[in-house]
């Protein structure tokens, strides 16, 4: 991967994703972050061009978002910022938010069970 897929302000915003889910519903502390987030951008990157773009464009409004109630993107924001953040979009009215912040749990936890499976437990 490019210095910019794994520094830029997607590969951030889906660094703080991980941490937060990571801590949230794994009940787990960061060690496993930097993994969890390099196996969700390389599935990321694995999506056909029609996802790959709109997935994009959808995490980094997720990440502006969080601007209009802290003054700080998602990734700059603290831990209880980020988890108020993703509770919000989790009840969001409008689908396609809840959508997003379910596959990013999915993903994320699919690939910390997957990290424990491959060495050793949490």
């Amino acid at each position: 991967m490019t210095g910019d897929r794994l520094t830029g302000p997607f590969a951030k915003t889906v660094s703080a994703l991980a941490a937060c889910i990571v801590r949230e519903r794994c009940d787990a502390e960061g060690t496993h972050v930097p993994t969890v987030t390099r196996f969700v951008l390389e599935q990321h990157g694995r999506m056909p061009d029609f996802l790959r773009l709109p997935i994009r464009v959808a995490t980094l409004g997720f990440a502006a978002f969080t601007i209009l109630h802290t003054g700080r993107v998602f990734h700059a924001a603290s831990h209880e910022q980020r988890r108020r953040q993703l509770a919000w979009w989790r009840r969001a009215p409008i689908g396609p938010c809840r959508d997003l912040v379910r596959f990013y749990e999915n993903l994320i936890v699919y690939g910390w069970f997957t990290d424990i499976e491959a060495h050793g437990g949490p």
